[in-house]
């Protein structure tokens, strides 16, 4: 009699760990629900499309992870490319690690999220500086959890930041006098 539970307990304990494997508890892939907001700003909060090599931007990141099952792990990668990163962290100052791939020029955070029905709002703050010219573009994918017609692609430009040669301003200022 004793055997019986505890075969029970490790079929239950066996069964549950599957469950939490498997995608959002469903046994699915990509069966959550994401919604996701990227907002781009300069250091003075003024949101545009183009940032100037050099230019400190501020990305705010907002991502919700919804599922039937509570508590459900999701991973997210964040990359962006031909940028130095500078500082990234979670809403409560949790700071996010970056790795850089020196082949492709991409910066790459790992961001995590528990998806359940009742999904908290995630929100992190990434600052970085633009280092090369040229359109880019900010891609968040999830894990095989959510389905890839949740994954966002946001594109910004980056242009050569202007400057300030002593020779030509004085060249405009005596062509005014």
């Amino acid at each position: 009699m004793k055997k019986l539970p505890k075969k029970i307990a490790l079929l239950l304990t066996a069964v549950m760990c599957a469950n939490m494997f498997t995608a959002c508890g469903t046994g699915k892939k990509g069966t959550c629900k994401a919604t996701v907001t990227i907002g781009l700003s300069g250091e003075d909060g003024s949101y545009r499309t183009q940032y100037c090599t050099g230019d400190r931007v501020v990305m705010k990141l907002e991502y919700t992870v919804t599922s039937e099952n509570a508590g459900t792990p999701v991973k997210a990668i964040l990359t962006i490319p031909n940028v130095k990163g500078i500082e990234a962290k979670y809403k409560d100052g949790q700071d996010i690690p970056s790795e850089y791939n020196s082949k492709k020029n991409v910066t790459t955070y790992e961001l995590t999220a528990n998806a359940s029905k009742d999904a908290e709002m995630q929100e992190c703050v990434i600052k970085f500086t633009p280092v090369a010219v040229g359109n880019s573009r900010v891609t968040l994918e999830f894990d095989d959890r959510v389905n890839e017609s949740y994954d966002v692609k946001r594109s910004f430009e980056i242009i050569e930041a202007p400057t300030d040669d002593p020779i030509n301003y004085l060249t405009d200022y005596e062509e005014h006098w």
